[in-house]
This record gives structure tokens, C-alpha cells and sequence, in this order.
């Protein structure tokens, strides 16, 4: 049987497309769903969205932020974006990061933070983000420890060294970071 939503009028504003779909009951009393729509292409890679935009809309700002409400803000434009990604995939890849040697990201959320997971993922390299707190706060920086143990990264990036200085100093954080740094 198809189901389609009822008393939907056209409506140019809404948000979605009415679906159409097939229900199938089945014996067991599950109902099994399936669209009529076909799938249209997907992207690649959200940087494939990335790429797209920068083409349609060069000077629309993609990224912004600040430092606090009163702070003006700090804006990245989608083609400014895609510059900015390009060039970090490149450094990526140059470095060897890949899926068994991933970015690890230890800052705050930013605009550099954003735009170097998008790189990563760009090129097909997992990024990590790790809660500041198991940098800043802790004292012993265990779990971050077994977080860079399990991770195994090709990099770390921090927006800043030195408030990130003693986690990174840490035994295992520095032994990891110098292991890495002994295969490129």
C-alpha cells in the first residue's frame, strides 16, 4: 500500500517534500518503510559542500566567531574556507596522518579547530577532538594519556602551546609525540 501525507496543500514555504512511501506489514506485525523517491547522488566528503559553496557563494561568510559578546567578530568566507582546508589537507597528507594515525585536536572550539577537522576529513583522516578538560584541568592527565594510547596519532594540534604545555610534556603524550615524530 502507499501512504502519503494527507491534507497537505502546495505549499512553496514548507521545509520538506511530502514523502511517499510503501508500507509493508508484515506477519511478524513489524512495518517495513521504503521510499519511492529514489536517492540522488550524495557528496563525497563534506568538503565536497565545502567546494560547492565556495563556488556559489565565494563572499558569504562560512565561519565566525568571538571571544565574547562584546568582541567583534572573526569571520571566514567560503572560499577563504576552502583555501584554508586545501592547505591543511596538504599538511596532512605531507605528514602521514591517515585512519591508523589520525588528528588529534585538544583545543577549543574555533575557527582554526574547524577548519583543520575539515581538512582531515577532506583527505579521508579521522579527527579527534578530546575535551580541553582532560588537558587543562587534570592533573594527571590519565585519561588523556589512554586517549592518546588508543588513538595512536599522526599529530596533535593545540591553538596554543603553552597552556597545553604540561599535558603535552606529559610521559605518555611526549613519548607517543616523539614516536610519531621518529616515522616522518
Amino acid at each position: 500500500m502507499t501512504i502519503a501525507a494527507t491534507n497537505l496543500r502546495d505549499n512553496s514555504e514548507a521545509l520538506f517534500a511530502t514523502p511517499e512511501i510503501v508500507a509493508d506489514r508484515r506477519a511478524d506485525g513489524g512495518i517495513w518503510l521504503k521510499s519511492t523517491t529514489p536517492l540522488q547522488q550524495g557528496a563525497r566528503c563534506v568538503g565536497d559542500w565545502l567546494e560547492h559553496w565556495a563556488r556559489q557563494t565565494p563572499d558569504r561568510i562560512f565561519l565566525g566567531e568571538r571571544s565574547s559578546v562584546d568582541a567583534q567578530w572573526a569571520t571566514v568566507t567560503y572560499t577563504d574556507a576552502l583555501r584554508q582546508v586545501r592547505a591543511g589537507a596538504a599538511w596532512i597528507l605531507a605528514h602521514g596522518l591517515s585512519a591508523a594515525h589520525p588528528l588529534v585536536i585538544l583545543s577549543d572550539n574555533s575557527i582554526e579547530h574547524a577548519l583543520f577537522a575539515l581538512a582531515a576529513m577532506h583527505v579521508g583522516v579521522p579527527a579527534a577532538a578530546i575535551s580541553t578538560a582532560y588537558s587543562l584541568v587534570s592533573k594527571d592527565f590519565d585519561k588523556l594519556r589512554s586517549m592518546i594510547t588508543l588513538l595512536d596519532p599522526g599529530a596533535i594540534y593545540v591553538a596554543s602551546l603553552k597552556p597545553f604545555a604540561p599535558a603535552l610534556g606529559s610521559d605518555q603524550a611526549a613519548a607517543s609525540s616523539n614516536d610519531r615524530q621518529r616515522r616522518y
